[in-house]
């Protein structure tokens, strides 16, 4: 697809890095969420059921500790593999991907259709030594309730600033 020796040449790969904290942090609103609806229901189902061997204050409880702890597991398992899969590679004129857990999806950006490159690095990834690096396409993404800016996350990579630095010096 790309013949000239300038665009096939490997400059740089990188692959995200799995760390546990920001993974936790990443889920938890969800999590909570999640348990609290669940308790819920389960003290509901408690009550309607009167002649059990066990109070729908208990089965609420267990069933929120359950539910917190297997979503938990679900997500860092989820999280990890999908880490291991994803590789991004750097060349002078495009950046070629590999994401995924279940689906793997394989991608190539073109530099030429990248408008703005941005770094980020939040309050924990800053600790971890890791950060984002968002390459801005001109797609928006649409659904029901919200737009979103289309392009490239390229998360919780090492070294994030010395990345940034080098996809912004091969868009000039």
């Amino acid at each position: 697809m790309y013949k000239n020796n300038k665009s096939t040449d490997l400059i740089l790969k990188t692959k995200p890095e799995f760390n546990l904290l920001i993974i936790i942090f990443r889920i938890l609103p969800f999590q909570i969420f999640a348990t609290i609806w669940m308790t819920g229901a389960s003290k509901i189902m408690g009550t309607l059921m009167l002649n059990t061997f066990i109070t729908p204050l208990t089965l609420s409880v267990i069933v929120g500790v359950l539910t917190f702890t297997i979503f938990s597991i679900i997500a860092i398992f989820r999280y990890k593999n999908m880490y291991l899969k994803t590789e991004y590679r750097i060349y002078n004129n495009r950046i070629e991907y590999t994401e995924g857990f279940w689906t793997i999806e394989e991608k190539t950006l073109l530099f030429k259709n990248v408008t703005e490159t941005n770094l980020k690095i939040g309050i924990f990834q800053g600790k971890a030594k890791i950060g984002t690096v968002l390459l801005v396409t001109p797609t928006i993404t649409r659904n029901n309730r919200y737009e979103k800016q289309g392009g490239l996350y390229i998360k919780d990579i090492k070294d994030p600033k010395m990345i940034y630095n080098k996809l912004s010096e091969l868009m000039i």
